[in-house]
């Protein structure tokens, strides 16, 4: 299984981790974040080596609970990523409005993204882009017991960066930050 999907769902699960606590109900959780650390991108991708950054990740979300397992979220997210060999940067924008479900079973877990709006822009320092637009939506399906992603598809698109199960996001990544 190709493992390129990672870094956007850490990303992705990162805020929703933030402005989700302890399954909030009621009206929303309107949540405000800012970290900065050192970490390497497109390792987990199978693009060689991961290239070394400072990330740096800011950004508002906006959830309300749907009941269940379920929430509604507006999200205005900012990640930077900079070689600090070099200084060239990339800045990864999401924006729009996503709903996330959750199925859980003993053994087995579901999990259910939809995006409308930017799910993925990538611009560089030199200004070249990259972006996925529209309606995305993502499954993923989880082994519990093990801990580990069994499969997972896209639903909606075209989207050149999901599409390419991240690959193309790498590759843009690599040229840009080194």
């Amino acid at each position: 299984m190709r493992r390129g999907l990672a870094f956007v769902v850490g990303l992705s699960v990162l805020s929703l981790a933030v402005a989700l606590p302890a399954r909030a109900t009621g009206p929303g959780i309107h949540e405000r974040f800012d970290s900065t650390y050192d970490t390497e991108v497109c390792a987990a991708a199978g693009q060689g080596s991961g290239i070394p950054v400072r990330l740096h990740d800011e950004g508002l979300v906006n959830s309300w609970h749907l009941g269940g397992d379920g929430y509604r979220l507006t999200v205005s997210e900012t990640i930077t990523l900079t070689n600090p060999a070099n200084g060239h940067w990339v800045r990864h924008s999401i924006r729009g409005r996503q709903t996330y479900r959750e199925i859980w079973g003993s053994d087995t877990g579901l999990e259910i993204y939809r995006w409308t709006g930017v799910p993925e822009k990538l611009e560089a320092w030199d200004g070249t882009r990259l972006a996925d637009r529209g309606l995305l939506t993502l499954v993923f399906a989880w082994d519990l017991s093990a801990g580990t992603l069994v499969s997972h598809r896209f639903e909606a698109g075209p989207h050149p960066i999901a599409d390419s199960d991240m690959a193309l996001r790498c590759r843009f990544l690599s040229a840009a930050l080194t």
